[in-house]
C-alpha cells in the first residue's frame, strides 16, 4: 500500500492548508487547532528534519513530596477538596507544613512522622491510618478481603534517581535525609 512521505517535507499544518485550498479538505472538517496554530504559530517549524535539543531536563523533587507519598501511604484521606477555594488548605497540606514545623524543633527525632499524626490529632483534625480503618472495616465484614492500603515505594513514585548531589545548595533541605527518614 502506497502512503505518502510529505510528513517529512511539510508540516501537517501546511498539509491541512494545501488540502483546504484544493478543496480536499472542507471548511466545516477542519481540525481544531487549525485556526489557534495560524493565530500564534510556533516560533521554530515542527518540521521532519529538524535536530532534536540536546538541553537536559533537571528533574524537580521537593521534599513536600516525599512527605506527602508517605502521607498518602500510612493515612486514610478522607478529606473533600473545595477545588473553588484554595485559601482552605487540605488535611494533607496541614500535615506537611506540622511535619516539617517539628522537624525544625527537632531534625534528629526517627518518630517524627508518628509525633506528627499525633500532634494533628491534639489539634483536632480527624486521621486516620490504614491500619485503623481495616481494623473498623473487619468489624463490619466477617472476610478478609485483600487490603486497598497503596503499596508502593518512593523508586516506584519519583525513579531511583530522585536527587541529583550536584543540584544540591547549602540551604537546601538535605532531601536523601527526608527520604531515609520517611520511607525505612
Amino acid at each position: 500500500m502506497a502512503a505518502s512521505r510529505t510528513e517529512k517535507i511539510r508540516t501537517i499544518f501546511q498539509r491541512c492548508e494545501r488540502l483546504m485550498r484544493s478543496g480536499g479538505l472542507p471548511e466545516s472538517e477542519k481540525p481544531l487547532w487549525y485556526d489557534v496554530y495560524a493565530a500564534f504559530p510556533p516560533a521554530v517549524e515542527p518540521l521532519y528534519n529538524r535536530p532534536v535539543p540536546t538541553k537536559t531536563i533537571n528533574r524537580i523533587l521537593y521534599p513536600e513530596d516525599l512527605v506527602r507519598a508517605r502521607y498518602y501511604k500510612e493515612i486514610y484521606d478522607t478529606d473533600q477538596v473545595d477545588l473553588k477555594n484554595s485559601a482552605v488548605p487540605t488535611i494533607s497540606n496541614k500535615f506537611i507544613d506540622k511535619y516539617f514545623e517539628l522537624r525544625k524543633m527537632d531534625q534528629s527525632n526517627p518518630n517524627l512522622f508518628a509525633d506528627t499524626v499525633n500532634a494533628l490529632r491534639n489539634e483536632g483534625v480527624k486521621l486516620t491510618t490504614w491500619e485503623e480503618r481495616e481494623n473498623v472495616a473487619k468489624l463490619f465484614r466477617n472476610d478478609d478481603t485483600a487490603s486497598r492500603k497503596p503499596d508502593f515505594t518512593a523508586e516506584e513514585v519519583f525513579g531511583e534517581d530522585t536527587v541529583d548531589p550536584k543540584a544540591k545548595q547549602a540551604d537546601d533541605i538535605d532531601i536523601d535525609n527526608v527520604a531515609a527518614d520517611l520511607f525505612k
